[in-house]
C-alpha cells in the first residue's frame, strides 16, 4: 500500500538524483542543464507540499501560533513554484527540445 512516508521518500531520492543528473551535465557540457535541475526542484517543493499534508492532517488546520501560520505560507508558496517550474521557458542548454 502506498503511504504517505512513502511517497515523500521516493519523491526525495528521486530529487536528489535528478539534482545529482543535473550536477554531472553541469560538469560535462560546462554549462547548466536546467531541465534536470527543474524536474529535481520541482520534486523537492512536491516533497515539501506530501510534509505538509503529513503535518495538517495530524495537527490540523487550526493555527495556534505564528510559527504554524508561516509554516503553512511557506507550503503554499512551495505549492505555487512547484507549478510554476513546470512551464516551459527557453533554455539554451536543453537537451531535449
Amino acid at each position: 500500500m502506498l503511504t504517505l512516508d512513502r511517497l515523500l521518500n521516493v519523491t526525495i531520492y528521486l530529487g536528489v538524483f535528478l539534482l545529482f543528473i543535473s550536477f554531472i551535465t553541469f560538469v560535462i557540457k560546462r554549462g547548466p542543464d536546467l531541465l534536470f535541475f527543474q524536474f529535481g526542484i520541482s520534486l523537492f517543493f512536491g516533497a515539501q507540499i506530501i510534509i505538509g499534508m503529513k503535518f495538517f492532517h495530524n495537527y490540523g488546520f487550526s493555527f495556534h501560533s505564528k510559527l504554524e501560520l508561516l509554516i503553512f505560507i511557506f507550503y503554499v508558496i512551495g505549492f505555487i513554484t512547484c507549478i510554476l517550474l513546470f512551464f516551459h521557458f527557453q533554455n539554451p542548454y536543453r537537451i531535449f527540445y
